[in-house]
């Protein structure tokens, strides 16, 4: 049975309904140390979601997603870094987010744009560095192996 190729038309309104990250939910506002957190851009709050999920059809894609945070709640065993105890997932997409609890289960959807927490060291009152990861911010995140 062969698969019916995109049409060319059709290929960047798929693409937008793909998930663009999962941003692990926390029970902390602020970082245990926001010195720690803004040198280091807090990347440990986001899951990339590599380019080989993101061709699988949309169900396999959810599927994958679950299983990760399934897997990366029992590897970091309910604690996130800085920011608590894991208190749910929420996968990103451009026009919405999807909110899972530790298990990988649904929860809500809520509509409308979401946009991480974020932050940013000043010194003498200058801007200094942003807890918000520029290396994330420029996608760079997008397509790694995790």
């Amino acid at each position: 049975m062969r698969r019916k190729r995109l049409s060319a038309d059709l290929r960047p309104q798929a693409e937008k309904e793909m998930p663009e990250y999962i941003h692990v939910e926390h029970t902390r506002v602020f970082p245990d140390s926001v010195t720690v957190a803004a040198f280091s851009g807090a990347t440990w709050r986001f899951i990339p979601i590599p380019d080989w999920v993101q061709r699988r059809r949309p169900k396999a894609v959810l599927r994958w997603i679950s299983w990760r945070c399934r897997h990366h709640y029992q590897e970091k065993r309910g604690r996130l870094f800085l920011f608590g105890e894991i208190c749910g997932y929420r996968i990103v997409y451009p026009d919405y987010s999807i909110l899972l609890d530790t298990s990988g289960k649904f929860r809500e959807q809520r509509t409308g744009t979401f946009t991480p927490g974020r932050g940013s060291l000043a010194i003498r009152r200058k801007p200094w560095i942003s807890i918000f990861s520029s290396a994330f911010a420029s996608g760079r995140m997008r397509g790694s192996n995790s």
